[in-house]
């Protein structure tokens, strides 16, 4: 079986996850810009909250990827991205949380101050009705959310400068949904994030 429909099949076992998860990343951009796969992908991105994580991976878990590590964690014993594998497949799960007001937020340090930094999702971040990739459906983030999560990182720089695919996809984002709004209207809330 292909890579890109081993993917596909994880994609479609995922959509099934209860409470739903939310897919981002390069296969959410695929799905929202072209409906079909058009890079090769080296994981698949999911959105959870942290308040629920303990629900998500026993289901993960009941799909194979059975040890989970973690990728990034800004605040100790606080982390934001953990990656499990199976038979080379790599399943990306981020972790949000709430502020006291319900918004969805990350937690990054700063590339060039070393500072947290929280990058906050749009209202609508996760109200996109689901699309379609290749037949199969999917719950993405919205393309609002997938621009300004992308937006925040290269703002705070916590990675470094942007890997050559997200260049184009960001400018396709910006020119498939936001065509002549104005920059300051799609930049996302940040702020600095005191422990």
């Amino acid at each position: 079986m292909r890579q890109n429909d081993r993917y596909l099949e994880l994609i479609a076992r995922v959509g099934k996850w209860k409470p739903p998860a939310f897919i981002f990343g390069g296969f959410a951009e695929d799905t929202l810009l072209h409906g079909v796969i058009s890079r090769p992908h080296n994981d698949l991105d999911v959105l959870v909250f942290r308040d629920q994580l303990d629900r998500y991976i026993p289901q993960a878990q009941s799909l194979g990827f059975e040890e989970f590590h973690v990728y990034y964690e800004p605040i100790p014993g606080r982390p934001l991205v953990l990656n499990a594998e199976r038979e080379g497949l790599h399943l990306e799960i981020s972790i949000f949380d709430c502020d006291g007001e319900g918004k969805a937020y990350f937690v990054v340090i700063g590339g060039a101050d070393g500072k947290l930094y929280r990058v906050y999702l749009p209202d609508d971040a996760l109200a996109f009705p689901p699309s379609a990739l290749e037949g199969v459906s999917v719950q993405t983030l919205s393309p609002l959310a997938l621009y300004q999560i992308r937006d925040g990182l290269v703002r705070v720089a916590p990675f470094g400068d942007l890997r050559p695919t997200d260049i184009p996809a960001q400018k396709l984002l910006r020119e498939r949904f936001f065509k002549g709004k104005p920059e300051q209207k799609l930049a996302p809330e940040i702020r600095r994030h005191e422990l």
